[in-house]
């Protein structure tokens, strides 16, 4: 058990790949380990839509190199905004934009992804392995966290690169666990493009200070001698003031903590995946899932020593932050995959459960292996290679207004036009500089407290919803078919499936809205939205009786 327990050097990973030594135990090892990541591939394959976030980020990007000036206030939005606006995920934009503004976007994109990922897994396996973890437990452990794992992996978001971040950060830990230094070097450059990419920056830094913490008292346990202590963390306190100091290497400077300390402390009660773990899509997978990966979390308390679970309480924060909001079940489920499996290992349930495994190990991994094969034919069947904007469909709300986008930019429509959470930085990418947005998914990084809620008024159709419209002086407006608004309009205007008829209907009626002095005109409707502008502005009316088709990534 000794032998077993000793951490596996990084050079000896390509030759002892796996713990258990006969040929059916490896075989049984690399069908569970396909059999997780398969699952895996297939659970995201449903995840390549494009985000609205890539959108605002990469307008950001586009305007600096148009401009040969990178803003300190926002220049897309004509509501209040903040002064500054800090967009902490400038370098996410930046890279996006490079990588996709060209005519091999959409396969460069998913290179992307998938490369992050590939990352991201690969250094977990890494710490697991060097903890001595079985790979049987590794592959396992894939499919339990699948249901709190998925939120990070969207078609792109810069959490992606905060989830691969951490992965690379405690691969590094490990290095110092063994005595090596060098490794900090490294860490500093990961701080410094990590903070310029992504706020998430702030959990590896959590992360690192547990980690002194943990030294300090394992080396004080074991030498007793402050001296020892010293020799053994003195590259750690030494590299607090450059990490102090790579907080002020970014575009904004002093700014941009001020900010983080905004961000950081507000609540955010009206963005869903910041609510608790219990309010995502499947509640109650989600919560099963969950509730087994806490109980194994404490389940290697009672039979593991506590000098064998280096990590232990900056996992159980994690498990918390986790229950507490939707977005951070990828943060804990990437942290748990790398050392829960491993503590598992060496568990009297990981013996009986390995034992009935390899007496069962030929029916295992044929099952193993043709679920594997089944979740590759999913992630195929998608495709998952595939990015797209799926369009806006009736009665539903929080896609892309594909026609209406394609409607106002065939008639250069030049103005101040409404926009939801969602749609916003689509239009804003799409149409600006003629266009400019009301809201966009950068919420408290970019619109003052209260924009969000007054659009929520206004797509609830609430008393004189009207009324911020002409508070905001806009021109326009577009409206998703599944908010209340967008079911309140469409009685204005009827929809008609015969082409005929569509085309006849030509004249166009002003309304008047509850809370505005001016009226209003539809001038185009698809069944997944609508657009209405000012009865001012001159715009020829359209009415598609057919949704547009969903587009792919860069078209």
């Amino acid at each position: 058990m000794q032998a077993a327990n000793k951490p596996l050097a990084f050079s000896s990973l390509v030759r002892k790949s796996f713990l258990l030594g006969c040929k059916h135990s490896r075989l049984l090892s690399v069908s569970l380990l396909l059999f997780g990541v398969a699952c895996f591939i297939a659970y995201i394959a449903r995840l390549n839509g494009v985000t609205h976030d890539l959108y605002h980020a990469m307008a950001l990007a586009r305007h600096t190199f148009d401009t040969g000036v990178f803003p300190q206030n926002d220049v897309f939005a004509f509501t209040p905004t903040m002064e500054p606006t800090v967009h902490h995920e400038w370098g996410f934009g930046l890279i996006a934009y490079l990588t996709t503004a060209n005519p091999w976007g959409a396969a460069l994109l998913m290179s992307l992804k998938f490369l992050l990922i590939a990352t991201m897994l690969w250094c977990s396996y890494r710490v697991h392995r060097e903890r001595g973890g079985d790979p049987i437990f590794f592959g396992l452990g894939m499919l339990l966290v699948l249901p709190f794992f998925w939120v990070g992996f969207a078609t792109i978001r810069a959490q992606l690169f905060t989830l691969t971040a951490i992965s690379i950060q405690m691969v590094m830990l490990e290095a110092d666990w063994k005595g090596r230094r060098a490794w900090i070097i490294g860490w500093l450059v990961l701080l410094l493009v990590w903070l310029n990419v992504h706020a998430g920056f702030v959990i590896g830094a959590g992360m690192m200070a547990f980690h002194g913490l943990e030294r300090i008292i394992a080396i004080a346990y074991r030498e007793r001698s402050c001296l020892a202590v010293w020799k053994g963390t003195w590259h750690l306190f030494v590299a607090v003031p450059f990490a102090v100091g790579a907080l002020w290497l970014n575009p904004y400077g002093t700014d941009y903590i001020v900010y983080l300390a905004y961000g950081l402390t507000m609540a955010r009660p009206l963005i869903a995946e910041w609510g608790p773990l219990w309010t995502t899509y499947e509640p109650l997978q989600t919560m099963l899932a969950y509730s087994v990966s806490v109980a194994l979390l404490f389940y290697v308390v009672r039979h593991r020593q506590w000098t064998r679970l280096r990590g232990f309480i900056f996992v159980s924060l994690c498990a918390l932050m986790a229950l507490k909001h939707i977005r951070h079940g990828s943060i804990y489920g990437i942290i748990w995959l790398a050392y829960v499996p491993a503590w598992l290992s060496f568990t009297p349930m990981a013996s009986r459960l390995r034992s009935l495994l390899v007496r069962k190990q030929k029916v295992v991994s044929q099952f193993a292996l043709a679920i594997a094969t089944i979740c590759v034919g999913f992630a195929l069947w998608h495709p998952l290679w595939r990015p797209y904007l799926p369009v806006t469909v009736s009665k539903e709300q929080g896609n892309y207004p594909l026609g209406a986008v394609e409607y106002l930019a065939a008639n250069q429509f030049q103005g101040k036009l409404v926009t939801d959470f969602d749609a916003g930085a689509y239009v804003t990418w799409k149409l600006f500089p003629r266009v400019m947005v009301s809201l966009d998914g950068r919420y408290e990084a970019a619109f003052k407290p209260g924009v969000l809620e007054e659009h929520i008024e206004l797509y609830k159709a609430q008393d004189n919803w009207g009324k911020w419209l002409d508070k905001w002086q806009a021109q326009g407006l577009v409206v998703p078919s599944g908010s209340q608004l967008g079911q309140h309009l469409e009685t204005l205007v009827p929809m008609d499936s015969n082409p005929e008829n569509v085309a006849a209907k030509t004249e166009i009626v002003a309304h008047t809205f509850p809370g505005s002095q001016r009226r209003w005109k539809c001038v185009y409707r698809d069944p997944g939205t609508m657009v209405w502008m000012e009865e001012s502005v001159s715009l020829p009316r359209v009415i598609q009786p057919e949704l547009p088709a969903d587009i792919t990534y860069g078209q």
